[in-house]
């Protein structure tokens, strides 16, 4: 009798320890995937801001340009600001081709990594 009582407790143990190890895995695989988007967003953050000073300082250029030649800052700002309505629309029209899809690609590589299905692999390898 004691020898299946041991028996059964030290199943438990394993279970215990096997319960522990997956809940460690889990957590190292949320942290990892989780540093990935937040990288990525960083990213994103910073080269948005670099492009907005960069397209500031050839928008005041165009405008000093232009206004040379018009011989009109109004004309120039104008000019300068319907461009930048016309981008604004076609960016808005083509969204979802530009930045939606791209973005929920790119999330959805991270979060539904393969090295998951291999570590699932792993575990029906290892219960046979």
């Amino acid at each position: 009798m004691e020898n299946k009582e041991s028996k059964y407790a030290k199943t438990l143990e394993d279970l215990k320890e096997y319960i522990n190890l997956r809940y460690d895995l889990l957590r190292l695989s949320l942290l990892e995937k989780l540093s990935k988007v937040i990288s990525m967003l960083l990213i994103i953050i910073v080269s948005i801001m670099l492009a907005m000073m960069i397209l500031i300082h050839f928008s005041f250029a165009l405008v000093y340009k232009l206004s040379e030649i018009w011989d009109s800052k109004i004309y120039a700002f104008l000019c300068v600001g319907g461009i930048y309505l016309l981008i604004g629309i076609i960016l808005y029209i083509f969204r979802k081709n530009i930045f939606v899809n791209p973005l929920v690609k790119q999330l959805s590589g991270i979060l539904f990594d393969e090295s998951d299905e291999n570590i699932e692999a792993n575990d029906t390898e290892i219960k046979q």
